[in-house]
């Protein structure tokens, strides 16, 4: 079930969910005007949350206002994606040094070690099938978390958060799942030992090094979405709403610089 489907989730948050679903589909046109009451009955709800989702979500720049009133939904490209890549890099950089200099605390800790530990689990074997992908995708999203929480610096973690939520810069929004190739299992793996590398930095308070880790281990992120531009049909059934852009001569090159 998706989590927009989640029943147990307030209206707000499955409406939030629903509608950036269908704009990161494909399934609204950039420029196409919202209307509150179409959406509404698409998504079974009332207007009110709706109105709500689209204030959201024109914070992380998938709709815009119109000066009339209303909203429509903004084209975003490539080089955004991964600008905002780049700065989740940065900030969990700054969140891996602050952990470290500060040194751990024993939930932090446990917490951690525990997560690496079911990491390690599910990527083991020579055949790691979607499920276990799809685990490890959720096992890397609660690390990403409690590295950020481990720094103990508020303002930071809402930072973070808060650029999570812009398209696909999320920690696992570039890790592959229901692909069984050779070439996902390594990416899968690399991701494991960036994990334990960084770990054993916070551990040794070696805030450098932890730095420097965790700002690499975002380029790998980078590096999965050059992969995806560089196969359209890839692209096409993972991200309809970015191969629809990237493909328009008015957005920005496909290369990442």
């Amino acid at each position: 079930m998706r989590p927009a489907d989640d029943p147990d989730l307030p209206s707000q948050q499955r409406a939030y969910l629903g509608l950036r679903d269908l704009l990161l589909a494909g399934d609204i046109e950039p420029g196409q005007r919202l209307n509150e009451v179409r959406l509404a009955e698409r998504l079974g709800m009332s207007r009110t949350p709706i109105r709500w989702a689209l204030i959201e979500l024109e914070h992380i720049g998938l709709v815009e206002p119109l000066p009339t009133g209303g909203f429509v939904a903004r084209r975003f490209t490539v080089r955004e994606v991964d600008d905002a890549m780049v700065l989740r890099g940065c900030l969990e950089g700054i969140a891996a040094r602050l952990a470290a200099e500060r040194g751990l605390n024993a939930r932090a800790e446990r917490e951690l070690q525990a997560l690496i530990g079911e990491g390690a689990a599910l990527v083991r074997a020579d055949i790691v099938p979607p499920e276990q992908q799809v685990a490890f995708a959720q096992v890397n999203e609660r690390f990403h978390t409690a590295l950020a929480r481990a720094a103990g610096n508020d303002a930071l973690w809402r930072a973070i958060e808060h650029n999570n939520r812009l398209p696909f810069a999320a920690p696992s929004a570039m890790l592959p799942v229901n692909d069984d190739s050779p070439e996902s299992l390594f990416w899968l793996r690399n991701s494991q030992a960036q994990h334990e590398a960084l770990v054993e930095a916070l551990l040794a308070r070696q805030g450098t090094r932890a730095q420097l880790l965790a700002e690499e281990h975002a380029r790998v992120g980078r590096r999965g979405l050059q992969r995806v531009l560089e196969a359209p049909r890839r692209l096409g059934e993972l991200w309809p709403a970015v191969a629809r852009q990237s493909a328009d001569p008015a957005t920005q090159s496909k290369e990442i610089p």
